[in-house]
């Protein structure tokens, strides 16, 4: 599923709503700044990013899937993502959830222990404390005229503290990196037509091993990933462009419509056609939050 952000506040804080990336506008604007997102039901697909995110929850629970392992995430944890970890979401539709997102070199003094390091369990159980909630509500949702982005920075440092500290880690290992190199390959070529061969003879690794990295440890496939970025650009150029759907179709790597049609309707329940038009319409697109058993 995709997504929207509408800005709630002149701060950093955004509301999920319906179309692009969960990150879209953080990548977009990536600074120095603590960014927060907020929304009412989440579903997610794979996704991976270069800042640390925290995830947690207001009311409800959800399945977070991190590099091919699933976490139930309940109210009152919170879930730590680690820059260029793929990972997903999966809720109903009546949970309130909130995301801090921050690059990782934000904080000198964190930077150690996330440079080149992943959780080894990225729920934390029972994170969001009172501690954790007096700070998140009282200082980083603090919107009044007398708000400074400095103030959330500080409070996003004590956060760290709090879950960061104590959180056991883990060296990135060559499956990692290798992982992180196909992802990178992905995300620069996935409008041509690539499959486990021309990975595998650009960055020289086995086809055999690519397909194991990405099943078995990553919890997708080379088609399916490369699909998620596809329909994700289709989606913005369907709503900000006047390129004709078989224009975008070519744009996005697509070999013939059959397919785009096919796949655009897997991720967002409706046709290319009806999509642009809905959007026309000015219609919510967002759709309502299956749990995944």
């Amino acid at each position: 599923m995709n997504f929207r952000y509408i800005r709630e506040t002149r701060s950093r804080i955004f509301r999920i709503g319906g179309e692009g990336n969960i990150l879209a506008n953080y990548q977009k604007y990536r600074s120095n700044e603590v960014w927060i997102f907020h929304g009412e039901g989440l579903s997610l697909p794979f996704q991976r990013h270069r800042a640390v995110e925290f995830m947690f929850f207001e009311k409800g629970s959800a399945k977070v899937t991190v590099e091919g392992k699933s976490h139930e995430l309940q109210m009152g944890d919170v879930a730590v993502i680690y820059p260029n970890q793929l990972h997903s979401y999966s809720s109903a539709a009546d949970i309130s959830c909130y995301s801090i997102l921050f690059p990782e070199d934000l904080y000198s003094r964190w930077t150690e222990k996330i440079k080149d390091r992943k959780p080894v369990n990225p729920i934390v159980r029972g994170g969001y404390n009172e501690e954790f909630r007096n700070l998140f509500e009282n200082q980083m949702l603090y919107t009044s005229p007398g708000y400074t982005p400095a103030r959330r920075r500080a409070a996003t440092e004590r956060l760290c503290a709090l879950l960061l500290a104590d959180l056991p880690t883990e060296t990135i290992n060559r499956d990692d990196r290798s992982l992180d190199r196909i992802f990178r390959y992905c995300e620069e070529h996935f409008t041509e037509n690539i499959n486990l061969n021309t990975i595998s003879k650009e960055l020289f690794l086995d086809k055999y091993y690519i397909s194991h990295l990405l099943n078995d440890l990553a919890g997708t496939s080379l088609r399916g990933y490369i699909n998620i970025l596809r329909v994700e650009k289709a989606s913005k150029l369907l709503s900000s462009s006047e390129l004709s759907i078989a224009e975008i179709c070519s744009a996005c790597g697509f070999q013939c419509m059959r397919t785009f049609d096919r796949v655009f309707r897997e991720q967002n329940e409706l046709t290319p056609k009806d999509y642009r038009k809905a959007k026309i319409q000015g219609k919510d697109l967002t759709k309502a939050p299956q749990n995944r058993d």
